[in-house]
């Protein structure tokens, strides 16, 4: 067979030119640039690619490539860890000897890079090292996850300080494992950063919103005239030939090539690729490439067909194992490549096989008999235990298919099961899922199915996916199941109930759950479902009966001594408590969660736990203490990359900071927060923080660059369906208005909200909308219309909803009672609502200024110098962060013009 020269790159013109242009953009872009290459099967996207990557190192680019493959999905964090190999600059397949090694590497490449000791032991962890030990292992699912992503930005960060372009290539990303194609979607790239990958088409992968796609077309005829002369010469009647090629080919590169390589560069050629035009109506490239096949050498054939077991590229030692050390490859490996339809890759570390193509593959594969099939993936299976050994869980996907290939069923149900727990415990919930169901498939024995079943609803119940998970559920517990696995599969439709809002449902999975659990003496299994019944009776306002079971639950896991379950069971009685109401209690039981979660290695839930306290406190009114233990929290998730939960908690941060009066910082964390919401996509996020960004503008007097942002706000918040945040918005077309001196606006808005609120059946608008409605009334000085919408909301049980309401309602009605002059009402509210903590400073120094100015109209000297006294030191404070001016100076008119000089 005539050796296969490379083939010339032929086309693709105006695609090239267009990733010239992105990767020149690249630097200037402050999040970097991300391209995606689709295209059907064989079109060429790994080719264009292959260009794509020689054009950036022209412009200077480090070049990371990682070819995924597709047993690559069942590799936990597979990709990210191929990557983080190159960024240490090893090769493919790299394996450290043990931990030390990586922290050699890591400090040497890295020096300015601090990793603690739980971040290095991740890179190890990633990499295959030995005696990493159990602190990855140990921490839960989501944290791990969090901190592998955290670890990737890192090192990307220094990657990029050490050489200002970085190119980051991921070719079949389809066959990547969940979490590094998510996170490849989301990560922040910064300016000079490109992410460049391939797929069949954006349905298949979870791509950048903001990504560039680059969809590659079948070739036309001109570029197929233009392969044909490179291929043949210039003398070659390509103008003839290239449409019958076209047309039988589709237009389709790899069938182009497959078909064009079976015919020799003599002068025979024209004459042979004409008459096989006129022969073949639609081209059929499987059967070219078995001829091909076919001419090889008959050792060279056994390698290929052997090798065909197995996946497009894997280690080459593997196949020198199930060849034998009798068979020598070399000879066969050069005519394979020599042919272009198998080479040997990488000089240093591990050198690996690889197929030129997967329908290469495919017809090796389709040579073998039935028997050889079972005999060889048997043999696989085998090969791989031994070859894996160190890692064998990060593989058992893989072998259970070559088992169940070798129809040795039992071997493949254990190996899916392992691969399940293996895939649950590091997050893999897909494969995970994948996994269970073909372990239930394949056991005869009904209790290991069972057990697999309960397992394969467990990761339903974890990926939230309701439906599937109740059907399957209600499937499970029709078998007749042990009751340890039936109160598993309860609790599972028990918080999935819970999710969904269906609270009384999920009362009642819970209580069946926890009765069944009881009588199997599953300990565990009561306390977690103590903990849910609590949670939901809680949410329902049965306060008594939640704090009762939550008592029982956190009283099972105080004698088992579990600390993920104290976790559990405090987070039930400080929700239960934040409910009724009591703060202070509250408080206390999320910060010992906190410390539980945190000794279990629930890193992130005791993270959230944390932010739960920070909550807690701002609702008793401690501002400062709450900002810091926000931002504490921030770090926390920082670390483990919990963008959305880090936006959540700056978000919240901001609030409190509005509590003091110090809007300047608040804006700066919402902008923070704003970044990291276009990041994740979450526009509902982005609009939250556009209109309070916007009410904390109009706090420090900046009508017109709050206004666009509110509408912009609630343009997005309202496509998103979030009609509860309304009252937000409103709220700031209120405060717009009266800063304007528009009363008749904030009428307007103020009555057209009311009567939108009170058709709707969102609970809680309609209390929102009255205290909205009073405040405009109060500023318009509507002071009959203000007392009847005040007795509308006590009526309405506004004050008894929690301590916040409670103070605004408290000082709306001391402002109104102060509008009537009745002095000693008003007094008596404000010191009410001053007494709950949880006035913001605005909102004191307004009660302050308006309590002194109508004493001061009534002539009561005295006591208006005391609270416009009181008034200015609040603005005072305000107007050193930079605003209310205006109101500091009416206070200090006031003072020079009616007080300081009137009788004491």
């Amino acid at each position: 067979m005539e050796e296969v020269k490379e083939f010339p790159f032929v086309g693709r013109v105006g695609e090239l030119g267009h990733c010239r242009r992105l990767l020149r953009k690249a630097p200037a872009a402050e999040s970097g640039v991300s391209i995606v290459v689709t295209g059907g099967r064989g079109v060429g996207k790994t080719r264009l690619i292959e260009e794509m990557l020689e054009q950036a190192r022209g412009l200077g680019y480090r070049v990371l490539f990682h070819r995924c493959q597709e047993s690559d999905r069942y590799r936990p964090f597979g990709t990210i860890s191929a990557l983080v190999g190159l960024m240490l600059g090893k090769p493919p397949g790299w394996t450290p000897r043990s931990l030390e090694t990586v922290g050699k590497t890591v400090s040497e490449l890295y020096p300015e890079l601090l990793l603690d000791e739980l971040e290095l032991q991740a890179v190890g962890w990633l990499l295959g090292a030995s005696g990493v030990g159990q602190g990855i292992e140990d921490i839960d699912e989501r944290s791990r996850k969090g901190l592998m992503g955290a670890l990737f930005g890192k090192l990307l960060v220094h990657q990029i300080r050490r050489r200002p372009l970085l190119l980051l290539a991921v070719d079949d990303l389809h066959y990547s494992d969940s979490f590094s194609s998510g996170y490849l979607s989301t990560a922040p790239l910064g300016s000079g950063m490109v992410l460049l990958a391939s797929a069949p088409s954006l349905k298949a992968v979870e791509f950048r919103r903001e990504g560039e796609e680059i969809g590659l077309a079948p070739f036309d005829e001109e570029e197929v005239k233009l392969l044909l002369g490179r291929r043949f010469g210039r003398n070659f009647p390509s103008e003839q030939l290239a449409p019958a090629l076209v047309k039988v080919t589709e237009g389709n590169a790899l069938y182009l090539v497959q078909f064009l390589v079976a015919i020799p560069t003599d002068g025979t050629a024209a004459s042979k690729l004409s008459g096989i035009l006129e022969e073949t109506c639609v081209i059929r490239t499987f059967e070219i490439v078995l001829t091909r096949l076919r001419k090889l050498s008959a050792r060279t054939l056994k390698l290929v067909k052997v090798a065909s077991v197995m996946e497009n590229r894997f280690p080459l030692a593997i196949l020198r194992q199930l060849l034998g050390s009798k068979f020598h490859v070399k000879p066969s490996l050069r005519q394979l490549h020599r042919l272009k339809l198998a080479w040997v890759e990488g000089r240093k570390g591990p050198r690996f096989f690889r197929f030129q193509h997967g329908i290469v593959r495919e017809a090796a594969y389709s040579l073998l008999e039935v028997s050889q099939k079972k005999q060889l993936h048997a043999a696989c299976a085998k090969v791989l235990e031994r070859y894996y050994r160190r890692h064998l869980d990060r593989h058992l996907m893989v072998i259970a298919r070559h088992y169940e290939e070798a129809a040795d069923a039992q071997n493949a149900a254990e190996a899916y099961l392992e691969a399940g727990d293996y895939l649950f415990k590091t997050g893999e919930l897909p494969s995970a899922e994948e996994a269970y169901r073909a372990a239930a498939r394949l056991f005869t024995d009904k209790e290991k199915e069972l057990d697999a079943l309960a397992k394969h609803i467990g990761v339903l119940d974890a990926e939230c996916k309701v439906e599937p998970c109740i059907e399957a559920a209600g499937k499970f517990l029709r078998m007749s199941p042990p009751d340890k696995l039936k109160a598993a599969v309860l609790a599972s439709l028990a918080r999935l109930h819970i999710v969904s809002g269906s609270l009384h449902k999920s009362v009642e999975y819970a209580q069946k759950a926890m009765e069944v659990a009881a009588t199997c003496g599953a300990d565990r299994e009561v306390a977690k479902a103590s903990a849910m019944i609590a949670i939901a009776l809680a949410r329902m306002g049965r306060i008594k009966d939640a704090l009762s079971y939550g008592a029982k639950g956190y009283g099972i896991a105080e004698r088992l001594q579990d600390k993920r379950l104290l976790g559990s069971t405090l987070n039930a009685l400080a929700i239960t408590n934040a409910i009724d109401g009591n703060t202070a209690q509250a408080r206390q039981l999320f910060e010992r969660s906190a410390q539980m979660f945190k000794k279990a290695g629930y890193l992130f839930s005791a993270a959230q736990m944390m932010a739960n306290v920070a909550t807690a406190i701002n609702e008793m009114g401690e501002f400062d203490e709450a900002v810091k233990r926000y931002m504490e929290a921030v770090k926390l998730f920082e670390k483990m990359g919990a963008l959305e939960s880090t936006a959540i908690a700056r978000y919240n941060a901001a609030i409190a900071l509005g509590g003091m009066g110090e809007y300047q910082k608040g804006l700066s964390l919402l902008e923070s927060a704003r970044s990291l919401y276009q990041t994740i996509g979450s526009a509902a996020g982005v609009g939250q923080v556009l209109v309070l960004k916007a009410f904390f503008l109009l706090k420090v007097d900046k009508v017109g660059e709050a206004t666009p942002e509110l509408e912009k706000g609630w343009q997005i918040l309202s496509r998103e369906g979030r009609w509860k945040s309304k009252a937000l918005v409103v709220k700031a077309r209120i405060e717009a208005a009266i800063l304007a001196g528009d009363m008749e606006k904030a009428l307007q808005e103020s009555e057209s909200f009311l009567d939108e609120a009170g058709r709707s059946d969102v609970e809680g608008m309609y209390r929102k909308s009255l205290a909205l409605r009073l405040r405009a009334l109060l500023a318009a000085d509507r002071v009959d219309e203000a007392q009847h919408v005040a007795d509308r909301m006590q009526t309405a049980g506004f004050s008894e909803q929690n301590p916040n309401a409670e103070a605004s309602y408290k000082a709306a009605l001391a402002h109104l009672a102060a509008k009537r002059c009745d002095f000693g009402m008003a007094e008596s509210l404000l010191e009410e609502a001053l007494s709950t903590g949880r006035l913001d400073r605005d909102t004191c120094a307004e009660c302050y200024s308006s309590l002194g100015e109508a004493m001061l109209k009534a002539g009561e000297l005295k006591k208006a110098r005391q609270y416009l006294a009181l008034a200015k030191k609040e603005y005072s404070i305000l107007v050193s962060a930079g605003y209310r001016t205006r109101e500091l100076n009416r206070v200090r008119e006031l003072l020079k013009g009616g007080v300081e000089d009137g009788p004491g």
